[in-house]
């Protein structure tokens, strides 16, 4: 019996930086600069087809003062896909919030071991894009004009780029 050693960077599976790359993008939504009427999206991050959005966090620079949530998600898709009412004006900044995304099958919601893969939709802590679109922020309740905050989500690219089995 032979063992074939791919761990070692020399085997068609392994591939280190190239066009598989792991990704932290942000961005800065500050409504001093630019105000927000309520309901407004703010377009915040571009994600191309092909990537996993493994998390997305939030960090409140400065405080709204006065009452203000918003949602980030994918508006059309999933408005509050990653953060839902997430309070904008309560906490000592930074306050940081991070997404959960809840896992979701067709037979048994929540049970990823009787899952059946072509129904499996979403596991805890990702989503996947079929079609470049951007991570965004509604915000709910009313209009923002003094928030500042980072938005931050970490992806990685899933299409294998130049990886040929």
């Amino acid at each position: 019996m032979a063992t074939n050693l791919y761990s070692a960077g020399t085997g068609p599976n392994v591939r280190s930086g190239g066009q598989r790359n792991f990704h932290i993008v942000e961005n800065i939504l500050d409504a001093a600069l630019t105000n927000q009427a309520q309901n407004d999206v703010a377009e915040m991050l571009a994600v191309a087809a092909g990537y996993w959005i493994f998390l997305v966090g939030m960090q409140v620079l400065t405080l709204e003062g006065g009452a203000l949530t918003a949602d980030t998600g994918i508006t059309g898709v999933d408005a509050d896909a990653f953060l839902d009412g997430t309070d904008l004006n309560t906490g000592t900044p930074p306050v940081r919030y991070t997404s959960s995304v809840a896992y979701t099958d067709a037979v048994d919601a929540g049970n990823v071991e009787s899952a059946i893969p072509t129904q499996l939709y979403g596991i805890l802590g990702g989503k996947f894009i079929t079609t470049a679109d951007t991570i965004d922020i509604i915000t709910l309740g009313a209009a923002a004009d003094l928030v500042k905050l980072r938005l931050t989500a970490a992806l990685i690219n899933m299409d294998g780029g130049a990886l040929t089995l």
